[in-house]
């Protein structure tokens, strides 16, 4: 699971607003900021705030800070599709326009035609889903709660000490 910790800013009766801020990978980590070259360059656009309305399955209140995530698979796939399906549509059309004799000219427009209704498909596919976007964050627990996985296993005393 991809979680990010947030701050709730709005709550109505069945919903809330989080607020999270959007920061890329490398600016979080401040040991090697002063020689990361992508760290001084993500230092020049400013950090993104990001608003997510999310179903108040916590009663969640203003204020509260919460942790939402996205399980990674989901991701992983989302981010095939959105890459790979493009792309296989633009190879896929200019091999045809190739195979059909087309010209370079008639290749390369049949490359972009294919990008194009890659893009177009996706656009489909994510409005088929009936309003259920599968990447659609979801929130999971209140921030610094100890969650099972977290919490250390009690020690056992030592079969040679005494009590």
């Amino acid at each position: 699971m991809i979680e990010q910790t947030g701050i709730v800013i709005d709550t109505d009766a069945t919903s809330l607003w989080v607020e999270t801020r959007a920061v890329s990978g490398c600016s979080s980590c401040s040991s090697a900021a002063g020689s990361c070259s992508t760290a001084a360059v993500s230092k020049l656009f400013a950090e993104r705030r990001v608003r997510l309305r999310l179903p108040n399955s916590l009663a969640a209140r203003t204020g509260d800070r919460v942790v939402v995530g996205v399980p990674e698979a989901v991701l992983v796939r989302a981010a095939l599709w959105a890459y790979l399906l493009p792309l296989l549509l633009l190879i896929g059309a200019a091999w045809t326009a190739q195979q059909l004799g087309g010209s370079e000219l008639i290749q390369g427009s049949a490359a972009l035609v294919g990008l194009v209704a890659g893009f177009i498909w996706l656009r489909r596919i994510n409005r088929g889903t009936g309003g259920q976007d599968p990447i659609q964050p979801r929130l999971l627990r209140f921030a610094g709660q100890v969650t099972a996985l977290s919490v250390p296993a009690p020690s056992r005393p030592d079969s040679s000490t005494t009590v």
